[in-house]
């Protein structure tokens, strides 16, 4: 079978971007996503595993969010972390490396006794 592609990009309105992205999971739903732009189309029928990379990008004046899904007959999806997707902020934990980092900048009690010892 020969490569077919079809591909698109611009500014939409987000309205027509939620259509697109209903259509898209109607598709998934059903077992066949057609994308067409222009005279070329593309008829794709994803497996039961789909394998799916997101990238979401948080600039001063720009955001992104990425979304690639691959499959294929025979492949075997390896396991990831849980991933969350909301229209709600997450409530993040420090991490062990963040109360790290602090603490390495502050100076323990034990530095400070010595310090007064010289002092004196």
């Amino acid at each position: 079978m020969s490569k077919k592609e079809v591909s698109f990009k611009g500014r939409l309105e987000q309205q027509q971007v939620m259509a697109y992205l209903n259509e898209l999971v109607t598709g998934l739903k059903t077992g066949t996503v057609y994308v067409q732009n222009g005279d070329g189309y593309v008829s794709l029928s994803p497996g039961r595993l789909i394998n799916i990379e997101i990238e979401a990008v948080e600039k001063k004046d720009k955001e992104k969010l990425v979304i690639e899904m691959t499959w294929g007959r025979d492949e075997e999806v390896a396991e990831v972390s849980p991933l969350k997707i909301s229209t709600s902020e997450p409530v993040v934990e420090e991490s062990e490396t963040t109360d790290q980092a602090e603490e390495d900048e502050q100076p323990s009690e034990e530095v400070t006794e010595q310090e007064r010892s010289h002092a004196e």
